[in-house]
């Protein structure tokens, strides 16, 4: 499949940091200034990157998003870092994202690993339907639906299948199917999934080959693999084992223990890719905090580069020996950064290995730091709901709060913010302490009555 990025803008540094970027994943830099909308259409890039101080750019990104053809293409704006806060008319939450142009390289990779991702599943899933005979069923994956891991399926016996497509529909996982060791092996190289199951005896190419040549390929990281087979002779166990097979299942199986299986080898497998130094992911497969316990766990030093469309700029977080050391993310930084981080549910995160060089800005042990951050968060979200009716809340200052010579530092500094934003993350946004910290002392300013929240009038 040929995976074309389109780039629009002219500034050479930046299109020599995309060009590199999209070389190392494997995919194809189309240069175009000021591409008409019907070029966009004949190109079907996978992704188009736009400078978002090109004159052009929103007429031209208005035009593609309501193109018939281009509706569903994914941009990245690449904007000033100080400009990152600032919203962009039409921008779709969870499909366009943004780049800080001062450091795009991290933030464009996070990114494109992302897009390509999911074009080549989509891809794979689409073939499937016409090529390999299989049911609508995998389009479960498809658009990069909220799934926990990816399974391929290569079985040719048409009743395995179905039995295995209504076994994994009823967990978290999402399915994809081969036929046979040809289809599973390209399959396999396109989506690189979290695990594979694959029939012994199969026409084309059968599953020890299928194994065989898939141990072999360098390009593919360390993927659990369990046959599933009619031969039940030990000699033929041995070889499959010796081929780099994790388990054996004879036909008939038990369902159940299929499942527990491919749960345990899941969690072995991603162990294992931490152990062999490739830490990277989804937050979906995952969660942050045992990223973090892995991380800590096998004594890593260097960075953990975590991207959600959550925020517009990507976390950084620093290691050394194990122990986090550093939290950034744009201008937070420290407890803010990584409070912040704690409620990250979706994204893709990367470790590298290197020598840490800032100064640390956390200082209390990772377990401390996870504990404390997650009690904070429990307790704030429950303040929250006990202080106000929304959750995101329009707020404004009461009276009489300039007069209050009992007043804290900190809490002079959220009346200020509340007073210049009134809108709830905007005082997060610009306020010095963590969230959960500001969420306490705005809970006691409205319970002194300095703070209110403002209910929009109904309209009748």
């Amino acid at each position: 499949m040929l995976r074309n990025i389109l780039v629009t803008t002219e500034n050479q540094d930046l299109n020599s940091t995309i060009a590199e970027v999209v070389e190392e994943l494997g995919a194809k830099t189309e240069f175009r200034f000021s591409p008409m909308t019907d070029e966009v259409a004949a190109i079907q890039p996978v992704l188009v990157i736009v400078d978002a101080d090109d004159p052009w750019t929103s007429g031209f990104f208005s035009s593609v998003v309501t193109g018939e053809s281009t509706s569903d293409i994914p941009f990245v704006f690449l904007v000033a870092e100080a400009e990152r806060w600032f919203g962009t008319p039409g921008f779709r939450n969870g499909i366009d994202s943004k780049v800080a142009k001062e450091s795009p390289k991290e933030g464009l990779k996070l990114r494109l690993q992302a897009v390509l991702r999911r074009a080549e599943i989509s891809h794979a899933l689409a073939r499937s339907d016409t090529s390999f005979g299989i049911s609508s069923v995998n389009r479960a994956f498809e658009g990069n639906a909220v799934k926990q891991s990816l399974i391929l399926l290569v079985e040719d016996d048409e009743p395995t299948r179905f039995i295995l497509q209504n076994a994994f529909n009823a967990t978290p996982h999402s399915l994809i199917i081969a036929t046979n060791g040809v289809e599973g092996l390209e399959l396999a190289q396109r989506t690189q999934p979290d695990i594979i199951i694959s029939d012994y005896m199969m026409p084309v190419m059968d599953g020890l080959e299928f194994l065989q040549r898939l141990r072999g390929l360098k390009e593919i990281p360390y993927i659990p693999f369990v046959f599933l087979t009619a031969k039940t002779q030990f000699e033929d166990r041995i070889v499959g084992l010796e081929t780099g097979a994790d388990e054996y299942l004879s036909k008939p199986f038990s369902i159940r223990e299929l499942m527990l299986r491919v749960e345990r080898l899941i969690d072995f497998g991603r162990k294992r890719r931490i152990s062999d130094g490739a830490l990277s992911g989804r937050l979906t497969d995952i969660g942050l905090a045992d990223v973090f316990q892995m991380v800590g766990q096998n004594r890593k030093s260097g960075s953990l580069l975590v991207d959600s469309d959550d925020f517009l700029t990507p976390f950084t977080f620093d290691f050394s020996d194990g122990e986090l050391v550093r939290a950034d993310c744009g201008h937070f930084q420290g407890l803010k950064a990584f409070h912040r981080a704690l409620t990250l549910e979706s994204g893709l995160f990367a470790f590298q290995n290197r020598t840490v060089s800032l100064e640390p800005n956390l200082e209390s042990s990772l377990e401390n730091l996870l504990l404390d951050g997650y009690t904070l968060m429990d307790e704030s979200r429950q303040r929250l709901a006990d202080c106000f009716l929304s959750p995101t809340p329009t707020l404004a200052t009461g009276d009489g709060w300039r007069g209050d010579l009992d007043l804290s530092i900190t809490e002079c500094e959220i009346l200020h913010a509340v007073d210049e934003y009134r809108d709830f993350q905007s005082v997060l946004d610009a306020v010095s302490m963590s969230d959960f910290t500001a969420i306490d002392i705005l809970c006691r300013l409205k319970e002194k009555g300095f703070v209110k929240e403002t209910v929009p009038v109904a309209s009748s």
